[in-house]
């Protein structure tokens, strides 16, 4: 009885320990199974010998063949989790295994009905002796128990035993130690029950469970392989994508993983023991055989073809025969793809690097050259082969060598990429050219800084053009400045001789108008009017030019207060037309006054002048654009056709005889001379017989003074 105690306290305390210690690993809870039935028994047993009335005593021993029902399954199940095949014991196949303990616990617990355990007769001395069934008490389903329990228990020291063949060290041992465990308790069991015991009276049985969860106990505590090896072996195996096949010698399914159970399409039961060709027909075939080999193959999974990295390894026994083959399989269709896609992207980003006109480059911290392109080479005249690993130094004079090494300097202290800087170069053929260069940081992979990578671009033409450029806009404005001067001067000085011809002229119509014959009163009277209309063409010419040399500085304008101004002005011309002029609300612009004003009145006067058969209306407005406030001025007068719409801008230019509609030609010349220096820029949108639409755009940014002088005219 100190035994059965001993071996109940034992392995309670280890199920103890496993639900407090080991209760995150896989398989535990059978293990607790497995313990608790054992130590379950050995109460029983206990508790069978200490009852004292006869119904206790048959209850508590038939639950010592509870136990023992129970303890063989979990036994089992137990091992083929500790040996990594944890991944059999699916609900439906632990349904299985617990269809046969049920039952016998069944027939146990009413075997006073049909005595199929023990005979019924003989209850009382088996109950009371404790022992076991002997040939004459057992019933025939205590047989089937019996063999039942020696085949799981044999079955899972089989597991076992197979483990402990691929093991080495530590984990050998405890798989050896935990099937000594198992030994000895079939052992004892089978001393008892063919009453062979050399330790009679004493129960072999609960001796071998004594010592049995001793070593249990043993093996459990310390660091176990079911925790290191098997576990982490079955876990990894288990959440692999790679799909894993082991196969006998003869090319057979032995085990796999459920990566290759997806790949297969069925569970791995249904394809253990059965060839690969008959899952994997096709070229994967030539790869199985004796030896380590590695590739690629195409299968259809899914109905898709995909591309699998395929590894056969061979699993060698311990005399280096050849026991079968580990095939690892691999999808790397997506790996493919983007190896594809970067190759093409690799293909694409060399043709466009081997076809642009600039120069690309790569150099190193020392700014020796490390890739390049074609252009590069063209632009330095050296071959591909020469300007590999030169520097600066090679084909830069010192002080353009120095600007380049400051420059790259500031990139790599800065992190900022280098844009649009300039140095000259010195070619093979010791010409020199002007090149523009881009440059940023080039990194590894961990960030640090490696080289230089850029851009260059040859600038000389273009520098060349600029220069050429420059000099005439300086010719240019220095022309325009001569050609205003020499207008102004010329009206000027001009206003002289004609004032004293004006003069006479009209003191010989004064004096002589009707005393001389008729031809000479024509002939005065053209002179007086050819005076009159060179006077006011010479203040027209000397207005146009002072646009660009006598006007304002810009400061903020309210146009409604300016359109008055120029209003006030045309007051006569409004009242004799029977004009109308109406306008929207008007901004506040950055302009010069007196020219905005005299912008105004010419616009206004010239749709009075061109005025048709009815009243004369005129409507001003200013709308928003991007860049500041486009005006327009619209009339009901003749109208323009539209291929004249750019001509009355031009000085001089007149759509109409001076006896029509008189004017000399200037005034929309100045109109667009004055927008130009706002920064703005003048047209009109017309056709005959429906008005005219003249617009005009100013910014809103204050702009500098603009002074132009060309042959631009108007239509006044």
């Amino acid at each position: 009885m100190l035994i059965s105690i001993v071996a109940a306290v034992g392995f309670g305390l280890t199920a103890l320990y496993v639900v407090v210690a080991r209760r995150h690993k896989p398989t535990w809870k059978d293990g607790i199974i497995m313990l608790l039935a054992c130590a379950e028994l050995n109460w029983a047993r206990v508790l069978t010998g200490i009852s004292s009335d006869l119904a206790t005593k048959v209850f508590w021993y038939k639950m010592i063949y509870f136990g023992f029902t129970i303890t063989p399954t979990a036994f089992l199940c137990l091992a083929l989790g500790y040996s990594g095949l944890g991944y059999v014991l699916t609900r439906r196949t632990r349904f299985v295994l617990g269809v046969f303990p049920a039952l016998t616990a069944g027939l146990i617990f009413t075997n006073e009905i049909h005595g199929w355990i023990w005979n019924p007769a003989n209850t009382v001395s088996i109950v009371t002796s404790i022992r076991f069934l002997t040939a004459a008490d057992a019933g025939i389903w205590y047989w089937v128990f019996v063999a039942y329990s020696y085949f799981v228990m044999g079955l899972g020291c089989f597991f076992l035993a197979r483990l402990l063949i691929h093991s080495r060290g530590i984990y050998g041992w405890q798989a050896s130690a935990v099937i000594i465990a198992a030994i000895l308790a079939i052992l004892g069991s089978a001393l008892d029950i063919f009453r062979v015991s050399p330790l009679q009276p004493f129960s072999t049985t609960a001796l071998g469970l004594a010592v049995g969860s001793i070593v249990v106990a043993y093996v459990l505590a310390p660091l176990r392989r079911r925790d290191l090896l098997s576990f982490s072996r079955g876990a990894i195996l288990n959440n692999v994508s790679d799909s894993v096949i082991v196969l006998d010698g003869d090319g057979r399914i032995v085990d796999m993983n459920p990566a290759a159970e997806r790949l297969m399409g069925g569970p791995a039961l249904q394809a253990i023991g059965k060839p690969l060709e008959q899952f994997l027909p096709g070229p994967i075939s030539i790869w199985t055989g004796n030896t380590n080999k590695n590739g690629e193959v195409t299968l259809d999974y899914g109905n898709t073809p995909c591309i699998f990295d395929l590894r056969v390894s061979t699993i060698q026994g311990r005399k280096g025969r050849i026991e079968g083959q580990i095939v690892v399989l691999r999808d790397i269709t997506e790996r493919k793809r983007i190896e594809e896609v970067l190759r093409e992207s690799e293909e694409k980003y060399r043709t466009i690097l081997e076809n642009i006109e600039d120069g690309y480059y790569e150099v190193d911290l020392d700014g020796r050259f490390t890739f390049f392109n074609n252009s590069m080479c063209r632009i330095l005249g050296y071959p591909t082969e020469e300007l590999m690993g030169m520097n600066d130094q090679q084909y830069m004079d010192e002080e353009n060598a120095k600007k380049f090494l400051q420059a790259f300097n500031k990139v790599y202290e800065t992190g900022e990429p280098l844009r649009g800087s300039e140095w000259e170069i010195i070619r093979k053929d010791r010409i020199r050219r002007c090149v523009e260069g881009y440059a940023s940081l080039k990194r590894d992979s961990s960030g640090k800084p490696i080289g230089f990578r850029g851009i260059v671009r040859d600038v000389t033409e273009r520098k060349q053009a600029e220069e050429v450029l420059k000099e005439k806009s300086e010719e240019l404005a220095r022309s325009n400045r001569e050609l205003e001067q020499f207008a102004y001067v010329a009206s000027h000085d001009l206003q002289e001789p004609l004032r004293t011809v004006t003069n006479f002229v009209q003191l010989l119509a004064k004096r002589y108008q009707g005393k001389l014959d008729s031809n000479a009163d024509d002939f005065i009277n053209f002179a007086v009017d050819g005076t009159m209309r060179m006077w006011k063409l010479i203040n027209d010419l000397l207005a146009y030019s002072r646009v660009g040399t006598r006007g304002h500085t810009f400061e903020p304008i309210n146009c409604e207060t300016i359109l008055q101004e120029a209003l006030d002005n045309l007051k006569v011309t409004l009242e004799e037309s029977g004009a109308v002029v109406t306008h929207d609300s008007l901004p506040t612009v950055m302009a010069d006054s007196l020219q905005l004003g005299q912008l105004f009145q010419n616009l206004i006067g010239n749709a009075i002048k061109f005025r048709g058969d009815e009243r004369p209306r005129i409507h001003i407005s200013a709308s928003r654009n991007d860049s500041g406030w486009t005006f327009s001025v619209r009339d009901n007068g003749i109208g323009i056709a539209p291929e004249f719409t750019e001509r009355i801008f031009i000085i001089f230019q007149r759509l109409h005889g001076p006896q029509q509609y008189p004017g000399t030609g200037i005034g929309l010349a100045v109109c667009k001379k004055i927008v130009e220096r706002h920064g703005g820029r003048i047209w009109a949108e017309s056709e005959v017989g429906k008005g005219a639409t003249f617009y005009f755009t100013l910014p809103t940014i204050k702009a500098k003074p603009l002074s132009y002088s060309v042959s631009n005219g108007g239509r006044v």
